[in-house]
């Protein structure tokens, strides 16, 4: 895989889907937790498909994504 295309090496890539996913976790307030993860899931691969990523990459990252912005939510909330 390209590293233009591989979350794991192109870093402004993983930067979007970061925001896409946080931006879906603030559009989300008014639903379950269940549904804003898999709405946050949806951003995030949606960022990777878009710039070429493998579809099944792009699910296994957008999952890594939506568990790094839950837990820097959660550590902002505990400071």
């Amino acid at each position: 895989m390209k590293d233009e295309v591989n979350p794991a090496a192109n870093r402004s890539l993983h930067a979007k889907a970061e925001r896409a996913a946080l931006e879906a976790y603030i559009a989300a307030t008014a639903t379950t937790m269940g549904r804003r993860m898999k709405l946050m899931d949806r951003a995030a691969a949606r960022v990777f498909k878009m710039a070429g990523t493998p579809r099944d990459v792009a699910a296994f990252y957008a999952v890594a994504v939506t568990a790094l912005v839950l837990e820097r939510m959660h550590h902002r909330k505990t400071v």
